[in-house]
């Protein structure tokens, strides 16, 4: 008997909700839901490399030089933020000069 009473309740309580929630309130919370989740995961050595199209090698040797942002996580353990690394690189962009 106590657990029909309490689908009921339950029941009455989602009704109220879904009364006060207008089609509004719901596009908007989703909306922050998806800006809130969407991120650029962090990149190991092999995954930037690859991103790069250049070694493992050669992302250790411009890491050594500390051309580039990484984030060190233990000795064994090193990320890379790609747009990070983009920006760090696009400064090192030589440009032609003008005629």
């Amino acid at each position: 008997m106590s657990r029909s009473k309490r689908t009921k309740k339950s029941s009455g309580n989602l009704s109220e909700l879904h009364q006060r929630l207008n089609k509004d309130d719901v596009v908007n919370r989703l909306n922050l839901d998806r800006q809130a989740t969407q991120y650029q995961p962090l990149l190991n050595k092999a995954q930037l490399a690859k991103r790069l199209g250049m070694t493992v090698r050669g992302v250790e040797e411009i890491c050594a030089r500390r051309l580039i942002p990484k984030i060190v996580i233990s000795r064994r353990c090193v990320r890379f933020d790609f747009e990070a690394v983009k920006n760090a690189l696009a400064k090192l962009e030589v440009r032609e000069i003008g005629r």
